[in-house]
C-alpha cells in the first residue's frame, strides 16, 4: 500500500492509516484473507493458553491472530483494535461467521497513540503482531 509522506519525506501517521484502510477495503471481499491465520500462535506464545485471559490486540487487521486465539482457548476474550475501520469490521465479521463473537469486543483505535478506550481493560496480555 502507499503510505502518506509529509513534506520532509517522513511517512505521516494519518497517511499510513489511510493506506491500510485502502488495503483492507481492496481485500475485504477476497475469498481468502490477505493475511493468513497465525495457526501456531498458541504454540509460539503458550501464555495465551491460560484460562480466562483477557487480551488486547492492537492492529487486529483481518483477525489473523484473534481467530486462532479464540478457537484455541475457549475461555479467552479479546478486545481487538485497529486504526482502519474496515479491518475492525472484517475481524468482527470473521469472528461472527465462526460463532466466536460473544468473546470479542472491538473498536477503531480512538487516537493515533491510544490503542483502546479505557473501559475495555484491564488486560492480562497485549498482542501487537
Amino acid at each position: 500500500f502507499e503510505a502518506g509522506v509529509d513534506g520532509s519525506g517522513v511517512a505521516d501517521t494519518q497517511g499510513q492509516i489511510d493506506g491500510w484502510e485502502r488495503h483492507f477495503q481492496k481485500h475485504a471481499s477476497a475469498p481468502t484473507p490477505f493475511f493468513k491465520e497465525r495457526r501456531g500462535l498458541l504454540q509460539m506464545f503458550p501464555v495465551l493458553n491460560t484460562p480466562d485471559i483477557h487480551v488486547l490486540e492492537i492492529g487486529c487487521g483481518n483477525g489473523s491472530c484473534v481467530l486462532p486465539l479464540l478457537r484455541g482457548n475457549v475461555t479467552a476474550t479479546v478486545h481487538a483494535t485497529d486504526p482502519a475501520r474496515t479491518a475492525v469490521e472484517d475481524t468482527a465479521w470473521r469472528c461472527a461467521e465462526q460463532g466466536l463473537s460473544e468473546r470479542l469486543t472491538s473498536e477503531i483505535q480512538p487516537g493515533k497513540t491510544t490503542p483502546c478506550s479505557p473501559e475495555h481493560g484491564p488486560f492480562d496480555h497485549v498482542m501487537i503482531l
